[in-house]
């Protein structure tokens, strides 16, 4: 196994530190990498010491990118992990969603359940937030628990819909039927619709 000289280590902009091994740019390093594995210029290191100085350097660039995105925003587990991916290998990737969930920076159960009423609140469908945290990785059996102790009435959020959204095209020609036709692909209980239309005049509408 072949050893190579650390000949010199050179802070950046970033305030990070560039390693260079037999005068040749290798990988950079953050202060704590360089302190706990004693950096400095002129010690030798063998081919698996330097694959470890890699790996942690990783670890750690890929622990600051999930700070970043979880001070934007709550992500679910998966979320998290396929951004992380995109940069960072998979087991890094990994490492870092487990150690967030174990530290409580991480919690499907609680993104769900905030992800699912800012849905509802935006007048999505029951089916359209099922798909939608469906897509963010969250296991049915979490779903299924949000939606027992939903209590909102999708008759409402129809209600808004045809309302706001849809009122200019309710007052067309055929514009019932277009309405019906729009909400019923978004999941909505065609029960639902047909009571919340025949609200605003007589309608009738064959399935």
């Amino acid at each position: 196994m072949r050893n190579y000289r650390l000949t010199s280590i050179k802070e950046t902009k970033k305030g990070r530190f560039a390693l260079f091994f037999e005068d040749k740019f290798l990988f950079s390093v953050d202060e704590e990498v360089l302190v706990k594995y004693h950096l400095e210029e002129n010690i030798v290191l063998s081919e698996d010491q330097i694959d470890e100085l890699k790996k942690v350097t990783d670890y750690n660039k890929a622990r600051e990118k999930a700070f970043q995105l979880l001070s934007i925003r709550q992500h679910s587990e998966k979320e998290l992990y396929d951004k992380l991916e995109r940069k960072y290998d998979e087991h890094t990737a990994a490492e870092i969603v487990q150690r967030f969930r174990e530290l409580g920076l991480l919690n499907d159960e609680e993104f769900a359940s905030n992800y699912y009423q800012q849905l509802i609140q935006k007048g999505k469908s029951v089916n359209e937030a099922k798909v939608k945290l469906i897509q963010k990785g969250i296991s049915r059996d979490i779903i299924d628990l949000i939606l027992v102790e939903d209590d909102h009435s999708e008759e409402d959020t129809i209600r808004d819909l045809v309302m706001t959204k849809y009122r200019g095209k309710i007052a067309r020609e055929n514009g019932k039927e277009l309405v019906f036709a729009s909400l019923a692909r978004r999941g909505f209980r065609l029960s639902e619709i047909r009571k919340v239309l025949g609200e605003v005049g007589e309608y009738e509408y064959e399935e």
